[in-house]
């Protein structure tokens, strides 16, 4: 039986956790490419939006269309691709819909913060 889901933001700000709970045991999900770590890495290009890995490892070749170091866009949009994201690995692993779960941030957060956080989970 799955507890809870928790999309973890407090590992580091620049990367998260995606964390399951299931049976008493707290699994660590893992992306496509086998990582347990989602890098804040968005891109867009001229077929698709790419997230994590992806995007972080085509930076390179296509850096005015490349979002990182999305602590100061926090609570935009691309907070909620990258929400979005952690959800659809989430739900892969699960084989099921996620409607709940549990965001968590870092203690400095201030209140604009955390509601823009939350704000930015409605619609993933």
């Amino acid at each position: 039986m799955i507890n809870i889901i928790n999309i973890s933001k407090k590992f580091n700000i620049y990367e998260q956790l995606i964390l399951v709970l299931e049976t008493e045991e707290l699994k660590i999900l893992t992306n496509a490419q086998g990582n347990r770590i989602l890098p804040h890495y968005v891109a867009f290009t001229d077929d698709e939006c790419l997230i994590g890995d992806t995007a972080k490892n085509q930076y390179l070749n296509n850096p005015k269309n490349t979002i990182f170091d999305s602590k100061r866009l926090i609570g935009r949009q691309v907070s909620a691709i990258i929400l979005g994201k952690m959800k659809e690995i989430a739900e892969s692993y699960l084989g099921k819909n996620v409607t709940h779960a549990v965001v968590t941030v870092t203690a400095y957060f201030n209140d604009a913060q955390r509601q823009s956080t939350k704000d930015s989970g409605v619609n993933c």
